[in-house]
């Protein structure tokens, strides 16, 4: 869903969106022609495998507390033919006709139901150093600081998941969960270094190591894990 780009032209009359059989739909492009006022979808008979597509969205509008679409199995009038009658019938001619095919504008999932995150992250304080990689990679700023606390916003999520996949601690962890968008804030402590004897801001209170000496510690080698030494003859 967080992919970028542009969509297939669909044909489209009145608020029927026709899933035609050269390329299958993706649950964020419905989400946008619902968004654009679609309400029913045509589906070609040879193409009921499209309908798992539509189940998850509808699934997912009905967790947003909004009305799924419709669907029509049925093998509809080509959508040529609806438009000839109506030119025929003289209702809105060349308005409808130079508007049968439409893409949606490409936009976050996030700004279809701005009251609604399709995603929560939680992070470890035990084991989160804030190194900051996340505020840096996250593309849409679900993380940042304010007043001496991390602060995350989970309703920015567009499940990319290099937060979690870029994390040293491995300290966040990011799922699917369709909910009220909410904001997590989490407070600076003041921690003491063992090692460096240093006071640094820590999620988690006490002594610990700090973030620099934690990353000494883990590429630390001791004498018997290099050269001739770490040669296990004995085997």
């Amino acid at each position: 869903m967080a992919i970028t780009g542009s969509f297939p032209e669909r044909q489209t009359v009145d608020d029927h969106l026709y899933l035609d059989a050269i390329t299958a739909p993706s649950v964020k492009e419905l989400l946008l022609y619902y968004r654009a006022g679609y309400r029913t979808l045509v589906v070609d008979d040879n193409h009921f495998s499209w309908c798992d597509v539509v189940d998850r969205t509808n699934n997912l509008l009905r967790a947003c507390h909004q009305e799924p679409f419709s669907l029509n199995h049925a093998s509809a009038e080509p959508v040529d033919a609806v438009i000839a009658r109506r030119r025929f019938l003289r209702i809105g001619t060349v308005q409808r006709y130079l508007r049968k095919k439409r893409a949606p504008t490409n936009r976050l999932i996030s700004d279809i139901f701005p009251d609604y995150q399709l995603f929560s992250i939680n992070i470890n304080k035990d084991t989160c150093s804030l190194c900051s990689s996340c505020l840096k990679l996250c593309p849409t700023g679900v993380f940042h600081y304010q007043n001496k606390q991390l602060v995350i916003e989970s309703g920015k999520c567009v499940g990319c998941q290099l937060c979690q996949a870029s994390c040293p601690e491995s300290a966040i962890e990011m799922r699917e969960e369709i909910t009220k968008k909410t904001q997590t804030h989490y407070s600076f402590n003041a921690a003491c270094c063992p090692r460096c004897q240093q006071p640094f801001p820590s999620l988690n209170p006490g002594e610990h190591l700090c973030p620099a000496c934690s990353m000494q510690e883990k590429l630390r080698f001791t004498g018997d894990r290099i050269g001739m030494k770490s040669l296990n003859f004995s085997a």
